[in-house]
């Protein structure tokens, strides 16, 4: 027969500190009865930004069309809940400028498909022309996305199968 052997584990502390913590947990506990040492903090929970970021979310804003007051560390602190209006007014802006703009032709966009991919529409080979034509239609023939949001990315021998 193989030999067993039995373990046991314990989780506390070694015995040198137990009265320690004993002591310090009564004498805390005394404390925290007799109301003594309650300091509670109240100054601003979060780091202030940088002027450089402070000037980058305000320039960033400016670029889609906000009107509104600058951000600045008293507002972010203060009116975090009035962010949204802000955010939901530069989306409604630059809806209103994509459906101005319309949709350019296909020879505009031609240009931005890449190139694996038109190569593969041409291609033989059936799983790269299975590759190029799931991108044509999750990008090129996506009314919902723009040139800028497709994914140009050529995927590996393992996505053209899988369609990633």
């Amino acid at each position: 027969m193989g030999k067993s052997t039995t373990s046991k584990q314990t989780n506390e502390p070694p015995a040198w500190a137990k009265p320690l913590l004993t002591k310090a947990a009564s004498e805390g506990m005394r404390l925290y009865d007799a109301g003594v040492g309650y300091n509670v903090y109240d100054g601003p929970t979060q780091a202030p930004l940088s002027d450089a970021t402070l000037g980058g979310m305000n320039k960033l804003l400016a670029a889609t069309g906000y009107t509104g007051a600058p951000v600045s560390n008293e507002g972010i602190n203060s009116l975090i809940p009035d962010i949204r209006p802000m955010i939901e007014q530069a989306a409604q802006r630059n809806a209103q400028v994509q459906a101005a703009q319309g949709k350019p032709s296909s020879l505009d966009l031609d240009r931005f498909i890449p190139a694996w991919v038109k190569g593969g529409l041409q291609s033989d080979n059936p799983l790269l022309k299975h590759g190029a034509q799931r991108w044509m239609d999750a990008n090129y023939n996506n009314p919902n996305l723009t040139p800028m949001q497709w994914n140009v990315e050529q995927p590996g021998s393992r996505g053209m199968m899988d369609g990633r």
